[in-house]
């Protein structure tokens, strides 16, 4: 128990983690310990001392919301010269339209977007259910662009990595906040978020 209690402070005092992440370990921990006195009778009493230990109460912030004029600043941030800022922009477009989290849009199969009647992508979201989102016009033909310059099998990836793999959930992240970080140097005044297609830029070797 006491190494246990080790490991929560040095979550938070030596790693620096947030009280939500010091919770989410203790829950594994919790749900170990649970099978654990299952499994194994004579640790009963020990496992019990482990799964009596609280978690910490946290303060839920606000949610906070982009403007359009915001999300059309960060949409129209890449250089469409270039295959990756293609990819990167028709990604922010994406996300910006049907709200998918990170890991959702890194997972995205091409037999998952829908462009015809109807238009829609689909995604096996948050406890694991299916969801399908609807797509504007304008988002269709930039990913009808994208997809045509972009080929590939049913089930390879929409916004594949440079090297034609899964696009990963850190890489992902990092795009999008060096996107942000250039937006919030550029004025935009447009209220509207429509974008036209273009042409794609060459994909790099």
């Amino acid at each position: 128990m006491l190494l246990i209690e080790e490991f929560l402070q040095h979550l938070e005092h030596g790693r620096g983690n947030s009280v939500r992440t010091r919770n989410t370990r203790l829950a594994t921990v919790h749900a170990f310990f649970r099978f654990v006195a299952i499994s194994e009778p004579a640790l009963f009493l020990q496992c019990q001392r482990i799964l009596a230990i609280p978690s910490k109460h946290c303060e839920h912030g606000p949610v906070e919301f982009i403007t359009e004029s915001e999300a059309a600043a960060l949409v129209g941030t890449p250089d469409v010269r270039t295959w990756i800022s293609n990819r990167d922009r028709t990604l922010l477009l994406v996300a910006v339209q049907t709200g998918l989290r990170n890991s959702e849009l890194t997972t995205l199969r091409r037999q998952d977007v829908m462009l015809g009647t109807g238009a829609h992508v689909r995604c096996l979201g948050k406890g694991r259910k299916m969801r399908c989102t609807p797509l504007r016009s304008d988002v269709v033909a930039v990913l009808k662009e994208w997809l045509l310059y972009q080929p590939g099998k049913s089930s390879d990836p929409v916004f594949p990595s440079s090297r034609g793999g899964h696009l990963s959930a850190d890489a992902s992240a990092t795009r999008v906040a060096q996107r942000r970080n250039r937006a919030s140097l550029v004025p935009f005044a447009e209220e509207k978020i429509r974008v036209t297609p273009t042409r794609f830029g060459t994909r790099p070797r």
